[in-house]
This record gives C-alpha cells, sequence and structure tokens, in this order.
C-alpha cells in the first residue's frame, strides 16, 4: 500500500477577506509551509503534493523550498484542485489523504489514526466531531425544524481515499459541486468511516478563526 497527500490551499479566502489563507503566517511560518510539514513527518506518505491558485505557484515553490513535495495549480473548484493534485502525486500511490492548508493544528496522531483504517481494509475515512450545538435547519429566515444532534457530525480533514475510488466518484458527478470530497464517495454508494478528530482540528474561515489560530499557535510554538 502505498500512501500520497494532497494539501488544497487554492481557495480565495473571501468570508476571510480575500486573503490566501495558505500564505497566512503563524509565528512566520505559512499555514502552506505548516500543513505540508505534518505530512513529510509521516513515513508512510511517500508522494506530497500542495495546490495553490495559479498566482501563487513560483511563491509556493520558494516557501517549500528544500522540502519534497510538488507544487501544481488548483482549479475553479476544490473538486478540481483536488483531482489536479491527484494527478501530481506518484503513479504508483495507491491512496490519497486530501488536506486542508487551512487547517494548520493537524498532527501526527490524527493521521495514524486515518492510516490504520486504510491499512484495515477501509477505502474511504474521514475525521469528524460530535455537534454539541441545538442545530436547526432554516427557511425563509424562520426555523424549519430542529435536527437530532445525536446523529450529526461536524467534518474535518484530512480525509483519506482509494486513489482509483475518488477519481472515479469525480469523473461521474462532474457537474455537482462537493462541499467535501467525501460527498462524492457517499454518492458512489461506498462506505465512509469516520475517527474522532478534536477541537483544535478547526479551518480558518473567519476573521475571529485567525485570531483563535494565532493565539494557540503561540502556545504552542507552532
Amino acid at each position: 500500500m502505498k500512501i500520497g497527500a494532497v494539501i488544497v490551499g487554492a481557495g480565495k479566502g473571501i468570508r476571510l477577506g480575500n486573503v490566501d489563507k495558505a500564505a497566512i503566517r503563524l509565528n512566520s511560518r505559512s499555514l502552506l509551509s505548516i500543513s505540508s510539514d505534518i505530512f513529510l513527518t509521516v513515513k508512510a506518505i511517500s508522494s506530497i503534493v500542495a495546490v495553490v491558485g495559479h498566482d501563487r505557484i513560483n511563491w509556493a515553490k520558494r516557501e517549500l523550498r528544500g522540502r519534497n513535495v510538488v507544487v501544481t495549480e488548483g482549479g475553479k473548484r476544490r473538486r478540481d484542485s483536488v483531482l489536479n493534485g491527484i494527478k501530481m502525486l506518484d503513479s504508483d500511490i495507491d491512496y490519497v489523504i486530501i488536506h486542508d492548508a487551512a487547517r494548520p493544528f493537524i498532527d501526527r496522531k490524527l493521521v495514524g489514526r486515518i492510516l490504520t483504517q486504510l491499512k484495515s481494509g477501509e477505502k474511504a475515512v474521514i475525521c469528524a466531531r460530535k455537534v454539541s450545538d441545538t442545530i436547526k435547519s432554516v427557511k425563509s429566515g424562520y426555523v424549519d425544524k430542529t435536527l437530532d444532534r445525536d446523529r450529526l457530525i461536524a467534518v474535518h480533514t484530512p480525509q483519506a481515499f482509494e486513489r482509483r475510488l475518488l477519481i472515479k466518484a469525480y469523473t461521474k458527478f462532474t457537474k455537482e459541486d462537493f462541499t467535501d470530497d467525501a460527498q462524492a464517495i457517499e454518492r458512489l454508494g461506498t462506505n465512509v468511516k469516520i475517527v474522532d478528530s478534536y477541537d483544535n482540528n478547526f479551518k480558518i474561515t473567519y476573521p475571529g478563526d485567525l485570531l483563535c489560530a494565532r493565539v494557540l499557535a503561540k502556545k504552542r510554538s507552532i
């Protein structure tokens, strides 16, 4: 079993004020380099690709200089960026781990739990946290109904899949704009295994997230 990783950092960061999130620095290190470095420490991962915006290719290559990470250009949608990354992995890669560069507090233990599931025979594995808030669906500005939070999870990355399976899913459902890669796998009818994530594995999406990240980075000397 050969495993590769794709670090996705091609988003425009609209909700953060049109900021290139991959280039945000925590304690002088970019989110792209922080996320890439974690996967470089995992011996089971033999090929890593970083996906960035077309105007950030040269920056990313400089940022990751000296690291065994291939840099490639993202696409218009997340799915396009992921597929671009997968295509740049070594040809003999069997499984691929997809991770958001904007989640800089990933650790090797979580990656290890995901890899353990792959080695046990799972073809699709995601990490998630149980929802603690009461969740309601909304219609026309009013509460539609209250959902059963015992059946709800908040999904994070990394997410890992058999390479051929993910390519098959994205090739089959070309017009759909999935918000995470597991949705494409679900559409195929394939079971998706869940492992526990942790609260600090949050995605930097809004200004408040960035503030929290900077505080946490100082405490952890990231």
